[in-house]
């Protein structure tokens, strides 16, 4: 969830990694159960909209929820795009990103 403190801890970082969930997928489903991690989570877009509020450089969207399916890859990196325009990585499980000319 957005948070002013989350800002200021991420304010001109080199990246900013950050477990997301699409709002929107998740509200079409049937068990309430699921949809209720919306209350909790940060959308895409709010992780987004952190990372531009800090000046990241990078916003690595990891933990998706729901997976990110095949061929989908790009509508996750636009949602993210449409409220930070830094690089924009999916990071699944170990991945690894270069920060500062170090990996």
């Amino acid at each position: 969830m957005p948070c002013h403190g989350l800002d200021q801890l991420a304010a001109g970082a080199d990246a900013l990694v950050h477990s997301v969930i699409r709002k929107d997928l998740l509200k079409t489903l049937p068990q309430q159960r699921i949809r209720d991690v919306c209350d909790y989570h940060s959308s895409v877009e709010e992780a987004a909209s952190t990372a531009s509020r800090a000046a990241v450089g990078t916003l690595v969207l990891t933990h998706c929820v729901p997976p990110i399916a095949p061929g989908q890859e790009e509508a996750w990196r636009a949602c993210a795009a449409a409220h930070f325009g830094g690089r924009i990585e999916l990071g699944p499980d170990l991945h690894r990103i270069e920060v500062n000319g170090t990996t």
